[in-house]
C-alpha cells in the first residue's frame, strides 16, 4: 500500500538518522513505530459508556471531558473519535434532533452548554484531530431514553414512523432503523450530516451503523418495487445501493463546502464469506448490505475503520482479518483497523495486535472503547511511546502551508519554553494548522522525535529530554489540514538554566572550524574528566571514512586536525564517544 509519509526536511532527517546509524552495530532492525499512524479510541455517548454522566454537572462534564482527551495526549495518540450522534438525537444543540437524553437524565433537555463546540475546541488545543462520530441508521433506543411526541424535537420514530423499520432479534427485543430504501429518508439523514459540518470545524465525519440490520426488512420488497431507479434485479443489490447512495451524497456535499473534512466509516470487519474463512460471521457484504470497499475505491470513504473485536488465539482470528484487509487495500483509501480491547482476551494481546496492523503496513488503530484502555497503565505496550503524526488522506490537499515564524525557545525552571508565530492567516478553518515541534539531539532518539503536537503556538518541553547535553536542537512545522508538514525552522539554545555541578559532569563536541572546509579543518571537544575516547568521520551511508583518534585523554580541551584531501566532496558526520556517551556534528567538505 502507498503510505503517505512526512516529507521531513531531508538534511535534518538525515544527520538524525546517521546519529542513529552510528550509535548502534551494524545489523539492529530500525524502529517498528511507523513515522505516520492514527491512533484514537471511540469515545462512546450512547447510555453513557465512556461520558457523560447525567447526574453531573456541566461543569464537572466539561473537565471529565478534558481528562479524556488529556488522557489520549499521554497515551501517545493523536485523534478521539467522539460520538456525536447516538440514535437519532445529538450531543451539540440542533435544529433538526433533539437533544440527548444522557447530557440531562432527559431526552430532549437543553443541557445549557454545546458539548461538541467544547470538545472541538479542547482536541485541537492539544493537538488532537476530532472526528464527529455519527450513527447513521438506528435511531432510536425504543426506550424512554427517545424524545417523546409530545416534545418540542420528538424523536423521528415519531415525527416519520413510515421511515423507521422494527426488527425483532432472537431475545424478543425491537429494535427501530431508518430504512436506507427510503429516498427522503436517507435526504433527512444526509441533511443532520451537514448540519454537524456546516456548523462546526470538525476534522471528519465517521459513520457507524451505516448499514442494515442484518437481514433486512419486512417491507424492502414494497419499497425494493416503488424506489428502484437503477433497475436492479436482485433486491440486496437493491440495498447495498441504497447504503452507498447516502455515503456518496454525504461525501459529495461535505467536499463542496469544506474539502479538508474526511469521511471515515466503522465497517464489519467481515467483508464477506471469503474473507472471514468462512467463520460464522455478519458479513457486511451480504449480511447487512454495506460495500465498504467500494464506498472507498469510488472516494466516498478516506478511511475504512473494520471492527476487528476478535483475539489471536480463537477463530475468527484477528491476524487473518488483518491480513485479509491488507490484501485487498490500495492507494485510494486508509485503513484504521478497529480493536476490541472491552474483551480481556483482547486487552491483553493489544501490543501483539498493534504489530500485525504495522506489520501489514496499514495506517493506523482505532480502540472500543475509551473506558476500556484509559487506566493508569499503559494498554499498549510501549508502542505508542514516540508520538507521530496523522496519516495524509489520499484525496485531500497535498499543499504545504509556509514555515511558522521566529521560533523562539528558552530554559525556564525545568523546562525549555518553545514559541513560535503562525505564518499568513491561520484564523480561518480552512487555514487552520497544527503544529509539530521536533528534537534532534534528544537523549535516546534514534531518529527525529516529535515531542509535541499541538494546535497553539506555544509549548513547554520538560528539560530531561536533553539530559546527556547541554544544547537544545528543536525545530517546528507548521501542519496543513491534511497533515502535510512545512519546511523546519530550526533553534538551537544552550540549557543555561542547568545545575553547573550537573554540567561538570558532561561533555562537548565543537562545530568544526572552518567549515566548509578545504581540505584541512580542526575538531575540538571537552573532556569534564579523563576518559576513554574515539573520534570517528563517516559519511551519508553510514560507512566509515576515518579513524582520528582512540586513546585515553585527560580532562580539557583536545584538538584534532582532519585532511580530507583524499575524500570527495560533500557531507561528513564526525563522531565523538566517550564514558559519557556519544555526541555527533556534521561537516562539509568542498573543493
Amino acid at each position: 500500500m502507498t503510505r503517505s509519509k512526512s516529507d521531513l526536511h531531508s538534511s535534518f532527517i538525515t544527520i538524525c538518522l546517521i546519529c542513529f546509524l552510528l550509535s548502534y552495530s551494524e545489523g539492529v532492525t530500525q524502529p517498528t513505530t511507523p513515522d505516520r499512524e492514527f491512533r484514537a479510541s471511540w469515545v462512546t455517548t450512547t447510555w453513557g459508556l465512556d461520558w457523560p454522566d447525567p447526574n453531573h454537572s456541566p461543569a464537572r462534564q466539561r473537565e471529565e471531558l478534558k481528562e479524556i482527551f488529556d488522557q489520549h495526549v499521554k497515551q501517545g495518540m493523536n485523534a478521539v473519535v467522539f460520538q456525536v450522534v447516538g440514535r437519532g438525537d445529538a450531543v451539540y444543540p440542533s435544529e433538526r434532533l433533539p437533544w440527548s437524553y444522557i447530557l440531562t437524565g432527559e431526552p430532549g433537555q437543553n443541557p445549557g452548554w454545546d458539548p461538541l463546540e467544547y470538545a472541538v475546541e479542547e482536541a485541537h488545543k492539544r493537538g488532537l484531530e476530532l472526528h464527529a462520530w455519527f450513527n447513521v441508521f438506528a435511531v432510536s433506543y425504543n426506550s424512554f431514553a427517545d424524545s417523546p411526541l409530545n416534545s418540542d424535537q420528538p424523536n423521528v420514530r415519531y415525527t416519520h414512523p413510515e421511515w423507521v423499520s422494527s426488527v425483532t432479534d432472537d431475545l424478543d427485543n425491537e429494535h427501530l432503523w431508518l430504512n436506507p430504501g427510503i429516498p427522503e429518508a436517507r435526504e433527512w439523514q444526509v441533511q443532520n450530516v451537514m448540519e454537524i459540518v456546516e456548523n462546526y470545524d470538525v476534522d471528519a465525519v465517521h459513520f457507524d451503523r451505516i448499514r442494515y440490520y442484518t437481514g433486512g426488512y419486512e417491507e424492502d420488497q414494497e419499497l425494493f418495487d416503488e424506489n428502484n431507479p437503477e433497475g436492479f434485479i436482485d433486491i440486496d443489490d437493491w440495498r447495498r445501493y441504497n447504503v452507498t447512495e447516502f455515503i456518496r451524497e454525504a461525501s459529495e456535499r461535505i467536499y463542496d463546502i469544506k474539502p479538508w473534512v474526511k469521511i471515515g466509516a466503522a465497517v464489519s470487519s467481515h467483508y464477506n464469506q471469503e474473507s472471514s474463512n468462512g467463520w460464522p460471521a455478519s458479513y457486511g457484504y451480504s449480511e447487512v448490505f454495506a460495500d465498504s470497499r467500494h464506498w472507498g475505491e469510488m472516494g466516498y470513504a478516506d478511511y475504512l475503520s473494520p471492527m476487528n473485536y476478535w483475539d489471536m488465539v480463537n477463530p475468527p482470528y484477528f491476524d487473518y482479518i488483518t491480513r485479509d484487509w491488507a490484501a485487498v487495500s490500495g492507494d485510494d483509501y486508509m485503513v484504521f483497523m478497529g480493536t476490541g480491547p472491552y474483551k480481556q482476551s483482547v486487552l491483553n494481546e493489544l501490543p501483539g495486535q498493534i504489530d500485525v496492523v504495522r506489520e501489514e503496513a496499514l495506517e493506523g488503530q482505532l480502540h472500543y472503547r475509551y473506558s476500556n484502555i484509559a487506566g493508569g497503565g499503559d494498554s499498549y505496550g510501549g508502542r505508542y511511546t514516540d508520538q507521530v503524526l496523522v496519516p495524509s488522506a489520499p484525496a485531500r490537499s497535498m499543499d504545504a502551508p509556509e514555515a511558522v515564524e521566529q521560533v523562539q525557545a528558552e530554559p525556564t525552571g525545568d523546562s525549555l519554553q518553545i514559541s513560535w508565530r503562525a505564518p499568513g492567516n491561520t484564523g480561518n478553518s480552512e487555514s487552520r494548522l497544527k503544529f509539530a515541534v521536533y528534537c534532534g539531539n534528544c537523549s535516546g532518539a534514534s531518529f527525529p522525535k516529535i515531542l509535541s503536537i499541538t494546535g497553539q503556538t506555544d509549548v513547554a518541553i520538560p528539560l530531561h529530554h536533553w539530559q546527556e547535553t547541554d544544547e537544545a536542537a528543536i525545530e517546528v512545522t507548521a501542519v496543513s489540514r491534511n497533515y502535510i508538514e512545512s519546511e523546519p525552522v530550526h533553534q538551537t539554545v544552550v540549557l543555561t538554566s542547568r545545575d553547573v555541578e550537573e554540567l561538570t559532569n558532561k561533555f562537548r563536541l565543537h562545530q568544526n572550524y572552518p567549515n566548509p572546509f578545504n581540505p584541512v579543518t580542526t575538531i575540538t571537544y571537552d573532556l569534564s574528566k579523563p576518559s576513554d575516547i574515539s573520534l570517528m568521520v563517516y559519511n551519508t551511508a553510514g560507512q566509515r571514512v576515518a579513524v582520528l583518534e582512540e586513546s585515553h585523554k585527560p580532562a580539557g580541551r583536545h584538538s584534532i586536525t582532519f585532511d580530507g584531501g583524499e575524500l570527495a566532496s560533500g557531507v561528513y558526520y564526525y563522531r565523538l564517544q566517550t564514558a559519557g556517551g556519544v555526541r555527533t556534528r556534521m561537516m562539509t567538505l568542498l573543493k
